[in-house]
């Protein structure tokens, strides 16, 4: 249960207990008003809250949910048996005040008795209803884990194609970039570039994915970590492109705290997709010393790990790195020729690089070029 659940619990139930505190206090429907003994209504509520609480953080978690039901029937019975036994001599003495003197004794201990019989049948309705709540939010609980393993294990969502002829595509959740949501609709945009809709609301859908690898950043959109290239305190960017350029999301003030936590402990892997898309990219045919660049590429992210530098660049510095360390001992008007950029703008990069000691330039002016370092 989050925390937006969690207050919203906490309000539900105050809000319950204000209204019985009022009505025990105002009004009397089973036994003479009590008059100038509000403080016994106000001890009578006290007591059904002990037992109502002591059954749903105590007999539910201890007992009926670990298979022991007759120990917990057993107690149960007893704390609503005690708790009408303890109303019932709390008010015994304003009932017997209330009572004319010539009423037979016989007659008011039969009275008693009723009134006895009414608390405990009231005590049992106050436990019942709480247990009929608690197991509501343990069986929602049991559903949304269950959910989410079956996710998991099956790794897939159908969602509707077209609605007209109601065909159903089968996607991997796992090729789901990013879900963005708008007027009652999902969108799943696809790490292929794909967009399928659903009319479905994205808190449905968010039950389903795997924890550790999508992340809610907002209120309409919920991304795949691993997509993530950069990032600050109101953006993301996903290695997804759309409209010809990298998508940007804005990062919702009231989920920004657990973003930068959660993208901060994802740093590791996604320095490392950054490497597998480098590897992939290079390819064993373009180099004849490929694994000994990978190798080394690795190696420099290592120790970037430990300059906490953590990739920390932008789209262009990307490339250019991406290029030299494609291209050992390339020069700055290959570089230059081949990014679609001013020179001043890629001498600007360069220049970050060197000082983020990603990259140098060895050898003389005419014969030497950048290299990455290792």
């Amino acid at each position: 249960m989050n925390t937006k659940h969690k207050i919203l619990n906490i309000a539900l139930h105050t809000f319950f207990w204000i209204v019985i505190f009022y009505f025990f206090a105002t009004y009397s429907f089973i036994r003479p008003s009590s008059g100038s003994h509000v403080y016994r209504e106000y001890i009578c509520v006290v007591i059904l809250m002990v037992m109502v609480y002591f059954n749903y953080f105590v007999l539910i978690p201890q007992y009926f949910q670990t298979g022991r039901l007759v120990a917990y029937w057993i107690i149960a019975g007893l704390s609503v048996f005690i708790v009408a036994i303890g109303e019932h001599l709390l008010f015994k003495p304003v009932i017997v005040q209330c009572i004319p003197d010539d009423i037979p004794e016989d007659v008011l201990n039969e009275y008693l008795k009723v009134q006895s019989f009414i608390y405990l049948i009231r005590a049992a309705c106050f436990f019942l209803f709480f247990f009929v709540v608690r197991l509501y939010q343990n069986l929602s609980s049991k559903y949304i884990a269950e959910s989410k393993a079956i996710a998991e294990s099956v790794q897939t969502i159908a969602v509707m194609v077209s609605s007209s002829n109601k065909s159903v595509k089968i996607i991997k959740i796992s090729d789901i970039a990013y879900l963005s949501h708008s007027n009652s609709y999902t969108c799943f945009h696809m790490i292929t570039g794909e967009k399928y809709f659903q009319q479905i609301y994205l808190k449905n859908i968010e039950d389903l994915l795997p924890e550790k690898s999508y992340l809610r950043i907002s209120k309409n959109n919920i991304i795949l970590i691993s997509q993530v290239i950069e990032y600050n305190d109101s953006f993301v960017i996903l290695d997804l492109i759309e409209e010809n350029k990298h998508v940007a999301l804005s990062i919702s003030p009231k989920y920004k705290e657990n973003v930068l936590s959660e993208l901060e402990k994802f740093g590791n892997q996604i320095s490392n997709n950054f490497i597998a898309k480098t590897k992939e990219q290079i390819g064993k045919e373009k180099f004849k010393n490929g694994k000994e660049n990978l190798v080394k590429f690795e190696n420099l992210a290592k120790k970037n790990k430990e300059k906490e530098s953590n990739f920390e660049l932008n789209f262009l510095e990307n490339e250019i790195f991406e290029y030299i360390l494609k291209h050992p001992n390339c020069k700055f008007s290959e570089i230059s020729n081949n990014i679609n950029k001013s020179k001043r703008t890629i001498d600007r990069n360069i220049k970050s690089l060197k000082d983020k000691g990603l990259i140098e330039y060895r050898g003389s002016a005419r014969s030497g070029g950048y290299h990455a370092i290792e």
